[in-house]
């Protein structure tokens, strides 16, 4: 028997040089877990595509101070971004407006 209910998931963004890297970098989710984006390099940002939860999406990215709720089932991207306490905005590798990093997940059922 399973007693598996909703799940709090945490992605942390860390600094390598001069890019980001996600932690974990791939999130295998179900409906009705959260996340919560953490850094202790900085202020961190991350958009995702298609957004994937129940709360009103958050064109300019979500920050470490929300706690969001996984609604809508299927696979989506994430684009990571770090604000150093000087100011200055990194990405993950390959980033940029080029958008060709990242992370990504998969929202399941409830099972």
């Amino acid at each position: 028997m399973s007693t598996d209910g909703p799940r709090a998931r945490t992605v942390k963004i860390e600094r390598d040089e001069n890019y980001v890297i996600a932690h974990p970098k791939t999130l295998n989710v179900h409906k009705g877990d959260t996340l919560r984006i953490s850094s202790t390099d900085g202020k961190p940002t991350v958009k995702f595509k298609p957004w994937p939860f129940a709360e009103e999406e958050q064109v300019k990215g979500v920050s470490e101070d929300k706690v969001l709720t996984f609604k809508r089932r299927g696979h989506f991207t994430f684009y990571c971004f770090l604000t150093l306490p000087g100011g200055k905005r990194i990405t993950y590798l390959g980033g940029g407006d080029q958008q060709l990093g990242g992370g990504n997940g998969n929202v399941g059922p409830r099972k």
